[in-house]
């Protein structure tokens, strides 16, 4: 570990190291932000790509992971049936990416539906078919959990 006498808050440090410093912070982020835009490009244009215009090796590498024999197809086609047959094997990773990538997670379906119940609560005040001696906050829960309690019944449970 660093010798801690020599660590200097940044704000015991005068107006014009704090302003260097956050200047070189600045550059720093600019020239990081640079780079991982040219990386999305350059992937952007690798997936594009037909697997017989790449080089032998890279190729053949390709389709042995994808599991693929036509090099007619593009490298984005061979990386969405590996992610789709991984996905498909069971690999929760894979079927969260493959859901999310679709907008169907089970975060964003839950978070939909509860959005729904709340906007129904506050529309009418209370729950259709709630007691008559609960509060609406007290409906709203019970609804929430009970559209939980479905969901899960529905997913499978796993959450994925």
């Amino acid at each position: 570990m660093a010798n801690e006498k020599n660590l200097v808050p940044a704000n015991r440090r005068s107006k014009s190291e704090a302003r260097e410093n956050g200047r070189k912070g600045g550059l720093n982020s600019g020239k990081s932000r640079r780079r991982r835009k040219a990386l999305r490009t350059m992937l952007k244009e690798a997936v594009s790509l037909p697997l017989s215009d790449l080089p032998e090796d890279l190729k053949a590498g390709i389709m042995k992971a994808a599991q693929i024999t036509d090099d007619s197809l593009l490298v984005s086609d061979a990386v969405l049936g590996s992610l789709i047959r991984t996905a498909c094997k069971g690999n929760s990773q894979m079927m969260r990416l493959l859901l999310d990538t679709l907008g169907e997670s089970a975060d964003v379906r839950m978070k939909s539906r509860e959005i729904k119940l709340k906007e129904k609560a506050a529309q009418s005040g209370t729950i259709a078919g709630a007691h008559e001696n609960q509060s609406a906050m007290e409906q709203l829960i019970e609804s929430i959990q009970t559209a939980s309690k479905e969901y899960e019944r529905i997913d499978g449970g796993d959450g994925t």
